[in-house]
């Protein structure tokens, strides 16, 4: 995962995050 500006960094942590809440909710369900 290359290094970025704080802001870019923060958006992909978001998206990782979104999809682990994502995978975590389909597997309790």
């Amino acid at each position: 995962m290359p290094f970025g500006p704080p802001n870019t960094r923060g958006y992909a942590w978001g998206i990782f995050i979104s999809v682990g809440l994502a995978t975590t909710l389909e597997t309790l369900i």
